[in-house]
């Protein structure tokens, strides 16, 4: 989920209310890779915190609706609440359902996947992001309430007990797994700072040339072992057609 820490915009629509990092553009540009070459039009964004993603599906001219139970959002944004620790019912169809870094927040992350599937007609499909590998789990997943990490076997796993069939899935941010490692390994002491780490203009444009290079590779086919994030598209069974195999 993504943190909203801006003021309000007085003009009554909505916009992104947050300047998002080289991390956050990145999962960003996945996704919007794989709609827009899937021809998806009607999008909803559960745990869509600071509306950037809807914002950019919206400057596509897709209907983007956002779900949340951020009280910030929900009061000042029109976004749509739902309570993403029960099972829910959206009150519209969607063809597709964004989740980013949402199921390692939820205790009962099956309850979650299955409630997205009964949402879904046959063919649609789910997009998720969360962090990946439980060896790296630290403090700071504490922290930021994460109960888990996933990696391809166990988010296949869950995604298929509830009907789901995977269209692909890989890793991400790899050159992030030693910085990571070692945060786990010298941060066994309290950590209370939840908010995102700031970087300056210099690093935030080094790093996303770094994932953008990494984002290459991916797109030719190669498959990464290892990365701090998985992306996983998956749709609910259709026997006559299925989303396109390309991000």
């Amino acid at each position: 989920m993504d943190n909203i820490n801006s003021k309000i915009i007085s003009n009554g629509h909505i916009q992104s209310i947050s300047i998002p990092t080289w991390w956050h553009k990145i999962r960003y540009e996945y996704v919007m890779d794989y709609i827009l070459k899937n021809k998806i039009k009607k999008i909803a964004d559960i745990g869509c915190g600071n509306l950037n993603l809807i914002t950019r599906l919206r400057e596509k001219d897709l209907v983007a609706i956002g779900f949340d139970n951020n009280t910030f959002s929900l009061n000042n944004y029109g976004i749509k609440h739902i309570n993403l620790y029960q099972d829910f019912r959206l009150e519209e169809k969607f063809e597709c359902i964004v989740a980013l870094d949402v199921i390692e927040h939820l205790p009962d992350d099956q309850k979650f996947i299955k409630s997205c599937y009964e949402n879904l007609a046959e063919g649609q499909f789910i997009i998720l992001t969360a962090p990946a590998h439980n060896f790296y789990f630290s403090k700071w997943d504490e922290v930021l309430g994460h109960h888990r990490r996933y990696n391809k076997k166990a988010i296949r796993k869950i995604l298929e007990q509830n009907g789901f069939i995977i269209q692909k899935s890989f890793y991400f941010f790899s050159f992030l797994s030693l910085p990571v490692f070692f945060r786990k390994l010298f941060s066994r002491n309290a950590i209370e700072d939840d908010s995102f780490p700031k970087f300056s203009k210099i690093s935030d444009f080094f790093l996303y040339i770094l994932a953008r290079c990494e984002k290459l590779f991916i797109l030719m086919g190669r498959d990464i072992f290892f990365g701090t994030s998985i992306f996983v598209v998956a749709y609910k069974k259709n026997i006559l057609s299925k989303p396109s195999t390309t991000v």
